[in-house]
């Protein structure tokens, strides 16, 4: 999963979405979330990784770690609105629905999950041993 869509969480009694669950390069919920070592900004792994040059985007440090503990329990009491099917589930939870979700397919060259129809875009850009990934903006 490459993109959660901060639109798609599920908030009760006029909760907000606390802005230090948003990376600031996607503007999603961060996935798999590392942060900036000196002002503890999140971000994607992901996000970083496709960084040219890989610095904060709100300080420019350069140096990221695991996210703190505070920020992963946040996250995994987010509850979001699938895309695929709009079951209600917990952050922790979305790799197992997606692989389970009938609505998603399974890319047998790459090994990636999409939806149905990305997954039929996906089909004429992917090619073995060259993972295509797609942002669903």
């Amino acid at each position: 999963m490459n993109y959660i869509d901060a639109d798609k969480v599920v908030l009760e009694n006029n909760e907000e979405l606390n802005e230090l669950l948003i990376c600031l390069i996607c503007q999603g919920i961060v996935i798999n979330p590392q942060e900036c070592s000196s002002c503890q900004r999140p971000f994607c792994t992901n996000c970083i990784n496709k960084m040219e040059k890989k610095e904060c985007a709100q300080c420019k440090n350069q140096t990221f770690n695991p996210a703190h503990i505070q920020t992963r329990r946040l996250l995994n009491n987010l509850k979001f609105k699938t895309e695929c099917c709009d079951t209600i589930i917990k952050y922790s939870d979305i790799p197992k629905h997606i692989s389970e979700c009938i609505e998603y397919t399974k890319c047998e060259t790459c090994n990636k999950y999409f939806s149905k129809v990305d997954y039929q875009v996906h089909l004429t850009l992917c090619k073995p041993n060259r993972p295509i990934e797609l942002n669903p903006n």
